[in-house]
């Protein structure tokens, strides 16, 4: 029997998913839809606002505050539709909605948790997006009876996508830090 865990079961269920995050998403688990939205914008507004602390920028401080926690938001919502959907399509497979909404946002947990360091060493976002994915999949194969090779196939090419998206952004800000270099003054000569 699954029992669906409202926003005050919260803090308890977190505890837990610190202490044996692979078990936690082995047990069932079904969050109700407040709980699954503060989860993902708690989440999300302490790593943004931790990265922009720990860069001391002032920008970074508000991009984690105001649009680090709507673009979390959008991206489980968006993943969580995505896989609905190809079960639904590709095999046929009907996943209780709410529950999968429910895995989703506990296992980009980790992923906040390792952002929050993303100012020192860019690439840790991709160790966070692996562990973000593992347990997806233990979420999937355990909480759904999916076929492990499937959800690894799936979750691998989500990670692709990731991989895409973060080194394209990794690249463009590299140019645009590489322009301001250039175009700004190096010595008091430079600025008369």
């Amino acid at each position: 029997m699954v029992v669906r865990q409202s926003l005050r079961d919260l803090p308890k269920l977190l505890g837990t998913f610190a202490r044996d995050p692979v078990g936690t998403m082995r047990s069932p688990l079904t969050l109700s839809w407040p709980a699954i939205t503060s989860l993902v914008l708690g989440s999300a507004i302490v790593s943004g606002v931790l990265v922009g602390v720990l860069s001391r920028s002032l920008l970074d401080f508000l991009i984690g505050l105001l649009l680090f926690p709507l673009t979390s938001l959008l991206i489980t919502i968006v993943f969580t539709f995505f896989i609905y959907y190809f079960f639904s399509l590709f095999k046929s497979t009907f996943l209780e909605f709410t529950r999968l909404a429910s895995i989703v946002s506990l296992a980009m947990v980790p992923y906040f948790f390792v952002h929050t360091f993303s100012s020192f060493a860019p690439p840790i976002d991709l160790i966070g997006f692996a562990l973000t994915g593992l347990l997806l999949i233990v979420g999937l194969v355990e909480q759904f009876g999916l076929d492990r090779k499937v959800c690894v196939k799936l979750i691998g090419g989500l990670g692709a996508g990731f991989f895409i998206i973060w080194s394209v952004v990794q690249f463009q800000s590299h140019a645009r830090e590489k322009t301001e270099q250039e175009r700004s003054p190096k010595t008091l000569e430079e600025m008369k």
